[in-house]
């Protein structure tokens, strides 16, 4: 099977118990069933956010901390209209 990545920057920030995120990214299968959603917080999940969550979705399997980011290639790019902009970057982790 084959994975499909989506990566979706939000137009504005979005709250979710207390924390601050813009950035949400999906990894879907031929088969249309999403097999990993990654939510990127701008702020460190303090133990309010953790409890309120595992109260409404049981505790969580995995956590996982992005360490030592470093973007190698950036380029924004406008559409014709300049209605639309994205941003490509290459990163590493």
């Amino acid at each position: 099977m084959n994975k499909v990545f989506f990566d979706i920057i939000l137009k504005k920030e979005s709250n979710y118990y207390g924390s601050q995120f813009k950035f949400i990214s999906f990894v879907r299968f031929d088969n249309d069933i999403i097999n990993s959603i990654t939510v990127n917080f701008n702020t460190i999940i303090n133990l309010n956010f953790y409890n309120l969550f595992v109260d409404n979705y049981g505790t969580p399997k995995n956590i996982f901390l992005k360490t030592g980011k470093k973007t190698v290639n950036s380029k924004e790019e406008d559409d014709e209209h300049k209605t639309f902009k994205q941003i490509l970057k290459q990163n590493f982790f």
